[in-house]
């Protein structure tokens, strides 16, 4: 209900994603949360870091974009949301 009212009394797309960003960050306990969308760069593809809550927009600069990486496809290709616990412990971890 709260993100609901908080999204209905400012329709701006940034400040809405920043608010469903946090809330779901704060809901499923993450340390941190990130919301990224696809577009195109010179290679062909990329994604484009739009929000992100529990964190220094600077530490995640530094870390570069995510690409089309297996551990990528579910939510990107497949379009399933995907929880991981630990994204050391994830197969498809350091694989690229």
């Amino acid at each position: 209900n709260t993100v609901g009212k908080s999204i209905s009394e400012n329709l701006d797309v940034q400040g809405i994603l920043q608010r469903v960003t946090d809330a779901t960050t704060k809901l499923t306990g993450a340390a941190f949360g990130a919301f990224f969308y696809n577009t195109t760069d010179e290679k062909g593809d990329s994604f484009k870091l739009f929000t992100l809550s529990g964190a220094p927009r600077e530490t995640m600069e530094q870390l570069g974009m995510p690409r089309h990486t297996e551990m990528f496809i579910p939510t990107f290709v497949e379009k399933k949301v995907v929880r991981i616990d630990d994204i050391r412990k994830f197969a498809g971890h350091g694989k690229n």
